[in-house]
């Protein structure tokens, strides 16, 4: 995979008024990082040539997020900035002078959390964030994360944005308790967040189900209305 090119500067040395994102969402194979890690370079290269501000990878993105046993998520995490999903999203990120998000298991010590890398262009770590709200499949193996947070990133355009990182659950009621909870949404309005980055492996509803496109869109209208207090605001 060629390094991508520096985009060309206007007069005004701006390259567009927008956050340029490329979202690359797949089902990645349980516990074979090693195809999944292809199947990614496969997809990359579509874009090898992409002037892009950030790359967005699914939640577990190496590793498959459906680990059954304790002893697998063993054998998938690795410590935040020294293992192989590290190695692989950081070359991106320096291939492509992008951002890059990706998911994987952490094991910082004797717990595991469910994480994303969030690397700068040069590959180099801006924060790991931890999964604040556990799914059910998440609880019996992951420990909850301290909270959400914020940092920023400047676009190819040279605006400096406000970015939140959360992973799947994160944009549901804790626990599913009260829906007319919206703590994520708050907490990035209360912040004045400008770019939310969304980190999720997509269940479906119905496994025995084709792919179809109903339900990826009543799943993306779901988190639209997740995001309420953010779209019931004045600020652009």
């Amino acid at each position: 995979m060629e390094e991508a090119k520096r985009p060309k500067k206007t007069k005004d040395n701006s390259v567009s008024n927008v956050c340029k994102a490329l979202c690359i969402q797949f089902c990645p194979e349980i516990c074979n990082p090693e195809k999944n890690k292809k199947k990614l370079v496969e997809l990359l290269l579509q874009h090898e040539n992409s002037e892009l501000d950030l790359i967005l990878f699914p939640e577990m993105a190496l590793s498959g997020y459906d680990l059954k046993t304790i002893e697998v998520v063993d054998s998938q995490a690795e410590e935040a900035g020294k293992g192989v999903a590290f190695s692989f999203f950081s070359e991106i990120a320096r291939k492509f002078k992008a951002y890059v998000f990706a998911g994987f298991p952490e094991k910082p010590g004797p717990k595991f959390y469910n994480s994303m890398y969030c690397l700068d262009r040069e590959g180099k770590s801006i924060m790991t964030y931890r999964k604040t709200f556990l799914y059910e499949v998440d609880k019996p193996f992951y420990a909850e994360g301290d909270g959400f947070k914020t940092f920023e990133l400047t676009t190819l355009a040279g605006k400096v944005l406000k970015a939140s990182p959360i992973i799947c659950m994160d944009l549901n009621p804790k626990d599913f308790g009260d829906f007319e909870k919206f703590e994520f949404a708050n907490y990035a309005k209360d912040n004045n967040v400008d770019l939310i980055i969304f980190c999720a492996n997509w269940l479906k509803s119905n496994p025995n189900l084709k792919d179809d496109p109903k339900e990826v869109l009543n799943l993306v209208n779901y988190f639209l209305i997740r995001l309420h207090p953010l779209l019931d605001t004045k600020k652009k």
